[in-house]
């Protein structure tokens, strides 16, 4: 009887290590197939590409700052949606709105002004929105597009 249970427990640490095996392996792959991808990303981006990416950024920030100056809000988010679209939103705009139509046309406009170093953008997209609540946030966003030729 004892070695027909030495036999059962000796299958039982065989298949263990067989399952512990084929996991460890499955692992490794999928860190090589990462490893690999992510090499694949880095080597098709050339120099010019990361530098425009890192001008593109640094613009986005100069413009969120000039438009805080300019147009206090809470909060101002900016964006590039499809390489084309910059989308400006503004929580909580501390400054009056009149109507909100014609507010979104001047900080586009202003927009506009100061993104001139973004090529490829076509429309710009200006968000108001209100927000209040302490734990729980209620917010309501009104959006007005423009096309840059409208704004020029």
């Amino acid at each position: 009887m004892e070695e027909v249970d030495g036999a059962a427990k000796k299958k039982s640490n065989n298949t263990l290590f067989i399952v512990i095996g084929g996991i460890v392996s499955l692992l490794f792959v999928f860190v090589c197939c990462m490893g690999l991808l992510v090499f694949m990303v880095m080597s098709s981006l050339d120099e010019g590409t990361i530098s425009d990416f890192i001008d593109d950024m640094s613009t986005l920030v100069t413009v969120q700052q000039e438009l805080l100056a300019e147009y206090p809000a809470d909060n101002i988010q900016i964006t590039i949606v499809n390489n084309t679209t910059l989308r400006v939103e503004m929580t909580n705009p501390q400054f009056e709105m009149g109507e909100p139509v014609e507010k979104a046309r001047e900080i586009a406009t202003f927009t506009r002004q100061n993104s001139t170093e973004l090529s490829g953008i076509t429309d710009i997209t200006i968000g108001f929105s209100q927000q209040s609540g302490n734990v729980v946030a209620f917010s309501r966003m009104q959006f007005y597009s423009f096309s840059v030729s409208e704004l020029e």
